[in-house]
C-alpha cells in the first residue's frame, strides 16, 4: 500500500492522511543538542508495519521502543526515549495536541485545570484551591521535564501520576508542584513555600520517598514510609495486627513486624484445651495480606517478619523463601529477617549447644536485652534440662548457624539484624525495648501490641 493513500487514527478518533515528514520532525525534536543520536536511525528501525488506520499511538510507541534499544549502545538515547514519551504525556494531561506556539498556555492551563478535577472527582484534597492555583503554574519551570531519562520518566508515568479513568493528569513540573503542595498546606505563606519545596523536587537536590510522591495533596495524606509493630499471641491479637498492617500497605507504608511474640507449634493452647500449628500458618495469613492489599493499586504491598532465633519454630522461619518444599510451609511474598541477641554468637565461638524455646514458655525473653537477657536466656535452658519445659529443642549452635547462612546465600532472607546492639544505643530505652526494625531496616523504634510507630519519628527526633 502507498504510504501517501494510508489514514492514521487520531487520539480523538478522526482519520487523517499518514504525513512522514511529521514523524521525522517529531524525532529530530527529540534528539535536538543531543550527540551521537541519529533521527533517521530511530525513524528506520522503529519499522513501524504500516497499515489503513494505525493509531498515532502506535506509532509513537514504535519509535520510542527504537530509541530505547539503542541505549545499551549509546548513553543519549535514554533522552531521546524520554523525549517521545513527554510527547505522549503532553497531548493525554493538555488532552488535546501540543501547539509548539502555545505549549507554554497550554501546559500551565492543564495544571490549574486538572488540579480543580481533581479534586472535584475526591482524590486530591480540596485545601489544594486554597492555594493561588495561577501563581504557581507560573512557577513551573518546563524546561525540567527535559531533566528526566527514559526509565525514571516511564515509572513516574506508570506509577505516580494521579490519571482518571485512565487518562494521565499530570506532567512532570505539575507532578512535581502537587508534591510540593500538599507538604507546604499547613505552612503560614503557602504559595511561598510551595514553590521552595517545588524548587528543591524539580532539581532532584532531593527525592521524597515513594508514599509522599502517592498521596501528598491527595484527600488521604498518607506521606509515611516505615512502620513497625508487634502483636499480642492471641487471636484478637493476631487478627488485629493484620487488619492494622493491611491498612498502612493500603496507603503505601513499608512494613516490618515482630512475630517472635507467636507461640510455637506444640504449644498448649488454654482457651480451646488444643495445641498450637505453630508461627507459619500465621505467616501465611500475612503473606497473603500483602499480596491481596496493594499499595494504593500502584506496587505490590512489602513487609518483613522479624523472629529471634531462640524461637523454637526458627528452622521452619529459615525456609519460608525456599522454592523447594511444602508449598503450604512457604511465603514467596514475604520478607524475612533474623532478630538476633549477641550470645548467639558468643554461643558459636564457644561451640557450645543452642536452645529453642516457645515465647508461650519463656514470656519475659523477648523484652530483655544484653546481661539481662543472657541470664534469663541461661536460666530457661537450666529449666529445660531439668525437665520444667516441656517443648524445646536443643541444637549444635553451628549446625544451625550454617543453616542460617546457607538460607542466606540461597534466597537472600531471613537477612540479619542486632538485638543488643539496637537496644543498647537506643536514646529512648526508658520507653521501651525495640523488637524489630522496619522493611528496609534502618529504622529502630520500640513497640507495643495494639501501637505502632512510624520512621519519621525517628528521623524527627534524631534531628530535633
Amino acid at each position: 500500500m502507498n504510504s501517501k493513500e494510508i489514514q492514521v487514527k487520531k487520539r480523538n478518533g478522526r482519520l487523517q492522511k499518514l504525513d512522514i515528514n511529521k514523524i521525522n520532525l517529531c524525532v529530530q525534536r527529540a534528539c535536538e543538542g543531543l550527540d551521537f543520536v541519529s533521527p533517521s536511525e530511530v525513524v528506520i528501525d522503529a519499522n513501524v508495519q504500516l497499515y489503513e488506520k494505525i493509531t498515532t499511538k502506535e506509532i509513537d510507541s514504535a519509535l520510542i521502543m527504537s530509541a530505547r534499544a539503542k541505549i545499551e549502545k549509546e548513553p543519549n538515547y535514554t533522552y531521546v526515549a524520554a523525549r517521545l514519551l513527554l510527547g505522549n504525556v503532553h497531548k493525554e494531561v493538555f488532552g488535546s495536541s501540543v501547539d509548539k506556539d502555545a505549549f507554554d498556555h497550554q501546559y500551565r492551563l492543564s495544571f490549574i485545570r486538572n488540579i480543580k478535577l481533581l479534586v472535584k472527582e475526591e482524590i486530591l484534597s480540596e485545601r489544594l484551591l486554597e492555594f493561588d492555583l495561577k501563581k504557581l503554574s507560573e512557577a513551573l519551570d518546563l524546561g525540567r521535564d527535559l531533566k528526566f531519562k527514559y526509565l525514571g520518566l516511564q515509572t513516574i508515568y506508570d506509577r505516580y501520576f494521579h490519571h482518571l479513568n485512565g487518562r494521565r493528569l499530570e506532567s512532570p513540573q505539575s507532578f512535581w508542584m502537587r508534591v510540593a503542595m500538599g507538604l507546604a498546606l499547613n505552612e503560614k505563606n503557602k504559595e511561598k513555600k510551595c514553590i521552595e519545596f517545588y524548587e528543591a523536587i524539580s532539581t532532584f537536590l532531593i527525592c521524597p520517598s515513594t508514599p509522599t510522591l502517592f498521596n501528598s495533596g491527595s484527600v488521604r495524606s498518607q506521606l509515611s514510609s516505615c512502620f513497625l509493630s508487634t502483636f499480642d499471641d492471641s487471636i484478637d491479637g493476631i487478627f488485629e495486627g493484620v487488619w492494622q498492617e493491611a491498612r498502612k500497605s493500603k496507603h503505601a507504608g513499608g512494613l516490618g513486624f515482630d512475630v517472635t511474640p507467636f507461640r510455637a507449634s506444640g504449644s498448649y493452647i488454654k482457651g480451646t484445651n488444643g495445641r498450637s500449628s505453630g508461627l507459619i500458618p500465621w505467616l501465611k495469613i500475612f503473606n497473603g495480606m500483602l499480596v491481596g492489599v496493594n499499595q494504593g493499586g500502584k506496587r505490590p504491598g512489602a513487609g518483613c517478619a522479624y523472629l529471634e532465633p531462640w524461637h523454637l519454630d526458627f528452622e521452619d522461619f529459615m525456609e519460608l523463601k525456599k522454592n523447594t518444599g511444602e508449598e503450604r510451609r512457604r511465603c514467596h511474598d514475604l520478607n524475612t529477617a533474623n532478630w538476633i541477641p549477641d550470645i548467639f554468637f558468643r554461643k558459636i565461638k564457644e561451640e557450645k549447644d543452642w536452645y529453642l524455646f516457645s515465647p508461650s514458655d519463656t514470656p519475659d525473653l523477648h523484652d530483655l536485652y544484653g546481661g539481662e537477657f543472657d541470664k534469663r536466656y541461661e536460666h530457661y535452658c537450666a529449666e529445660a534440662e531439668a525437665g520444667n519445659i516441656e517443648n524445646f529443642k536443643r541444637l549444635k549452635i553451628k549446625d544451625l548457624w550454617k543453616k542460617m547462612l546457607r538460607s542466606l546465600f540461597e534466597t537472600g532472607h531471613p537477612w540479619m539484624t542486632f538485638k543488643d546492639n539496637s537496644n543498647l544505643r537506643y536514646s529512648n530505652s526508658h520507653q521501651g525495648v525495640i523488637h524489630s526494625s522496619n522493611l528496609c531496616t534502618e529504622i529502630f523504634l520500640h513497640t507495643k501490641p495494639s501501637q505502632y510507630e512510624d520512621g519519621e519519628k525517628k528521623e524527627i527526633g534524631e534531628t530535633a
